[in-house]
């Protein structure tokens, strides 16, 4: 007998068919990666800011001026440059020099697939990224 019985080609086929389907899930899920580490940058610099102005014993401020963080620890600025499209709840969110949090809100990071969001609970100073 020569050539392929139909069996084996729906089998090859839907195997293949199989496989095929598993990368492209897997592809859309490394787009994604990026764009997380970006939130979970940002994350970091809120974390900053409240170690700084624990470290410091001074209030410190953050806010948003188009694509930056602007993180302002007493009469110093430091500004973070994000590619993506940042956006504040609230004018300003901030600690004071005990850790608490001064001004409560929630910043938006925008990206083209996903958006995430990183709030400063109202008090204690919490950061919670969802």
């Amino acid at each position: 007998m020569k050539g392929f019985a139909l069996f084996e080609l729906i089998l090859v086929l839907g195997i293949s068919a199989w496989m095929l389907t598993l990368t492209i899930g897997s592809l859309a899920l490394i787009q994604k990666l990026p764009e997380k580490y970006q939130a979970w940058g940002l994350y970091q610099h809120l974390h900053y800011a409240r170690a700084l102005a624990i470290a410091q014993d001074q209030d410190t401020t953050l806010s948003v001026s188009g694509h930056s963080l602007v993180i302002q620890p007493g009469g110093q600025k430091f500004q973070v440059t994000d590619p993506s499209f940042l956006s504040l709840n609230v004018p300003k969110v901030g600690f004071k020099s005990s850790g608490r949090s001064q001004f409560s809100g929630t910043l938006t990071l925008h990206t083209p697939s996903l958006d995430q969001a990183l709030t400063v609970d109202v008090g204690h100073g919490k950061i919670t990224l969802k």
